[in-house]
């Protein structure tokens, strides 16, 4: 067995835990790769010294009125009903619900809005083309690019 396997299995095997016939053969595997091994033996030396100190810790026992005192504790923490709170809880209700409802949105969203604006563009020079509409060149690269991603991809579909 590795020591490290054994290192593991010490405090059970320190506090007698290992028990039934595959336990049996096990706590004999471990106290024989104890006895040929030093620093495995040291490590439960040192679980033997912590059990015995802590066995001389004097164990405290709750208050009396401790239950009590838990229950007023608990009654104290619950909210008031005083109208800032309540408009506080209605506040942070309200932007848990749109954060939960408009997030998972956002992204379709804006994609939808800018294909919108540009297919508004293209319908708007097929109506009107004596209108020239003037833009930057950024916007013109832009929809350059979404124009030729969708006539491509319209075009795939067409297939």
């Amino acid at each position: 067995m590795k020591c490290q396997t054994v290192r593991t299995r010490l405090p059970g095997y320190l506090d007698d835990v290992v028990t039934g016939t595959a336990r049996v053969e096990e706590r004999t595997v471990i106290r024989e790769h104890l006895e040929g091994c030093n620093v495995c033996r040291a490590e439960l030396e040192k679980f033997r010294k912590l059990s015995v100190l802590l066995s001389r810790v004097p164990k405290n026992d709750p208050p009396a009125d401790l239950a009590v005192r838990i229950k007023v504790a608990a009654a104290q923490a619950q909210h008031s009903h005083d109208w800032p709170s309540r408009m506080r809880r209605m506040k942070d209700r309200a932007e848990l619900l749109l954060d939960n409802v408009f997030r998972p949105l956002t992204v379709p969203a804006t994609g939808g809005f800018l294909s919108a604006i540009v297919v508004f563009v293209l319908v708007f020079q097929m109506i009107a083309p004596g209108i020239t509409v003037r833009a930057s060149r950024t916007t013109l690269n832009f929809l350059c690019r979404t124009t030729c991603s969708l006539t491509s991809s319209w075009t795939r579909t067409a297939r």
